[in-house]
């Protein structure tokens, strides 16, 4: 399975994806690829960073379809997605202040640990510039 497969495949466990996604969520897995690339000069993404692509990807992915104004909260069920994650010392909490936290700030707490998630991994695939 590619790595377009695997994200499409993970980003319809949380959402409903349709034909017209399919331009979109080209475009956030090339972003992510390019970042990548440039962040750690090397020429194709390894292996052991298609994890960090996928969950970037869909982070991206889900940043351009609420900035277009297509992402409807009601689609998402965040409390499925997960309600913590701890990379490091860093610790999001997006089951925390259920209550006092609206759908759309813990969704955005979710982009917001997508689209910078496996930043040490990626340092780690880092090659110097000549």
């Amino acid at each position: 399975m590619d790595i377009f497969e695997t994200f499409d495949k993970k980003l319809k466990t949380f959402m409903d994806i349709t034909e017209n996604d399919l331009f979109l969520q080209n475009c956030a897995l090339n972003k992510v690829k390019e970042y990548i690339k440039n962040t750690a000069n090397i020429k194709e993404i390894p292996e052991g960073l298609d994890y960090v692509v996928i969950d970037r990807a869909i982070g991206e992915f889900l940043l351009f379809k609420k900035g277009t104004g297509t992402l409807e909260l009601s689609n998402i069920d965040l409390d499925a997605v997960f309600s913590s994650i701890q990379e490091g010392d860093t610790r999001v909490d997006l089951g925390y202040g259920k209550g006092t936290q609206t759908p759309e700030q813990r969704l955005d707490d979710l982009i917001n640990y997508l689209i910078t998630y496996g930043e040490k991994e990626i340092l780690g695939y880092r090659r110097l510039r000549w």
